[in-house]
C-alpha cells in the first residue's frame, strides 16, 4: 500500500516568529457609568491605558455584565473597575450589589497579586465598591466637598502586612 505523506518544509524566520509569538495581553474594563452624557467610561480607559497590541473587553456592570471570577487569572492580565456618577453608598441597587459581590469574590477567592495573577485596579466609585467588598466602610463626605487631588491615608500595621499590600509595594 502507498502512503500519502504531506511534504513538510522548515519554516522561515518570520513564520517561526509568528507561530511562537505570545498572544496579546488581554484586559477587561468593568464600566460603571451609564449616564448618556459620559458615553460610558471604557473608551476613555482604553484610550488612556491601552496599546495597539492589547485586547480590551468591555463589561457593563449596570447591564449585569461581569467577567467570570474563576477565569480571571487565566484570561486577563488586568481588570479596571471604573468610576461612576452613582453612589457606592446605595444599598438595594441590583447592579451595584452584584458588582460588590463580584468584587468580594474577585479579591478574596484568589491569591491577590503574585506572578501570573490578574491585577485589579479600581477608580473612584470602583475603589469604594472594593473597599466595601473587603469589609471597609465608606460614607458621604461630611463636608459635601468634591475633592480632586492627592490625599494622605494612614494604614494600620495589619493592612501593611497583607500580601496584597506588600506585593504592590515591591512592584513599585
Amino acid at each position: 500500500t502507498q502512503r500519502h505523506v504531506k511534504s513538510v518544509t522548515r519554516p522561515d524566520a518570520q513564520t517561526l516568529a509568528m507561530a511562537t509569538a505570545k498572544a496579546p495581553a488581554r484586559y477587561a474594563v468593568i464600566d460603571c457609568e451609564d449616564d448618556a452624557r459620559w458615553h460610558g467610561l471604557a473608551p476613555c480607559i482604553v484610550a488612556l491605558f491601552g496599546r495597539d497590541d492589547e485586547r480590551w473587553d468591555h463589561y457593563r456592570a449596570y447591564d449585569d455584565e461581569l467577567p467570570d471570577v474563576h477565569a480571571l487569572d487565566g484570561e486577563y492580565a488586568g481588570v479596571v473597575i471604573t468610576g461612576s456618577s452613582h453612589s457606592a453608598t446605595v444599598k438595594g441597587s441590583r447592579w451595584v450589589d452584584a458588582l460588590r459581590s463580584w468584587a468580594r469574590d474577585a479579591l478574596t477567592a484568589r491569591e491577590c497579586g503574585g506572578e501570573g495573577r490578574c491585577k485589579i485596579i479600581a477608580m473612584g466609585f470602583g475603589s469604594y465598591i472594593c473597599a466595601q467588598a473587603l469589609g471597609g466602610e465608606i460614607g458621604l463626605n461630611p463636608r459635601g466637598e468634591h475633592i480632586v487631588g492627592g490625599t494622605t491615608l494612614e494604614t494600620t500595621p495589619s493592612f501593611r502586612a497583607l500580601t496584597c499590600f506588600t506585593s504592590a509595594i515591591a512592584a513599585y
